[in-house]
């Protein structure tokens, strides 16, 4: 299997490159309060970026995180689907 090479910033509109292992660019990352980071490498699972298989526990602590800077740079947050089973409720 080959690995995922990387991806862009989860930030919305950044267009930095980043290691697959790396939720954002260390610009935003950084900007973060360490609760949210804190949240998002705790949902984390070793091999999540080439399996895909993410946790509602992790897409909740990504949104929020993408949210937050999104609000802080006058952006439109996103929003990430949680699978169907999670949804309602």
């Amino acid at each position: 299997m080959t690995a995922f090479p990387g991806h862009h910033c989860h930030a919305i509109g950044c267009e930095v490159f980043v290691p697959a292992v790396w939720f954002m660019c260390s610009f935003h990352w950084l900007r973060l309060p360490r609760r949210l980071r804190d949240a998002v490498w705790a949902a984390y699972q070793p091999g999540q970026p080439v399996t895909l298989d993410l946790s509602p526990e992790w897409l909740k602590a990504a949104q929020e995180a993408v949210r937050w800077v999104a609000e802080r740079e006058g952006r439109r947050p996103a929003t990430l689907e949680l699978p169907e089973e999670d949804a309602g409720g």
